[in-house]
């Protein structure tokens, strides 16, 4: 039965309950009709049924992310270390503090970037952090493009760490932990 009260505008019409219900939650003795031998058996059986409900629905949870299996959660210290690319050095602090330093060949400086590590999801194995930049150092301006700008402070972006290699957005380069490396997926 809906309501015959007028509602405010945009509200949506809700249903009244059947009299054996109640607003909090207790029957109107519905069960008092059974045996009582048929009650406990009910009974037994709501909660077996609801602690399935509860098993399976953490079960369903574990479930959606496969890749996390056996991986432990992710924290900044997940990203600490010295990262490795091609003429390109990350340092992150467990604390989640980092330095970047990018070099055009060898012995050309081209940025110094720091950035703050936050938010962290994901496992040690597949993970992402928000990142925000605290300070650029540009050491050569001609390495840029007209309109492709270096990050700037207070930039925000999502870098990611997939099987030892970060992928870091600001500066749209990767970095290698020690294994990742020797496979040359950070460059030559």
């Amino acid at each position: 039965m809906i309501h015959d009260r007028p509602r405010p505008i945009g509200s949506r019409p809700t249903k009244q309950l059947p009299r054996r219900f109640t607003s909090n939650g207790v029957g109107s003795g519905a069960r008092e009709h059974l045996p009582p031998g048929l009650r406990s058996a009910v009974l037994i059986l709501a909660t077996v049924a609801c602690g399935w409900l509860l098993i399976s629905g953490a079960i369903a949870r574990t479930a959606v992310s496969a890749a996390a299996v056996g991986a432990p959660k992710a924290t900044p210290a997940t990203f600490a270390g010295t990262w490795i690319g091609h003429t390109r050095l990350l340092k992150i602090t467990r604390t989640g503090y980092a330095k970047e330093h990018i070099n055009a060949g060898c012995c050309d400086p081209v940025l110094d970037l720091w950035f703050r590590l936050s938010h962290v999801h994901g496992t040690t194995l597949h993970a992402s952090v928000t990142v925000r930049v605290t300070k650029v150092h540009v050491l050569d301006p001609s390495a840029y493009a007209p309109g492709y700008g270096p990050p700037h402070a207070g930039e925000t972006r999502i870098l990611r760490l997939n099987n030892g290699v970060i992928r870091e957005p600001l500066t749209q380069t990767s970095y290698c932990d020690s294994t990742a490396e020797t496979t040359g997926a950070c460059g030559a």
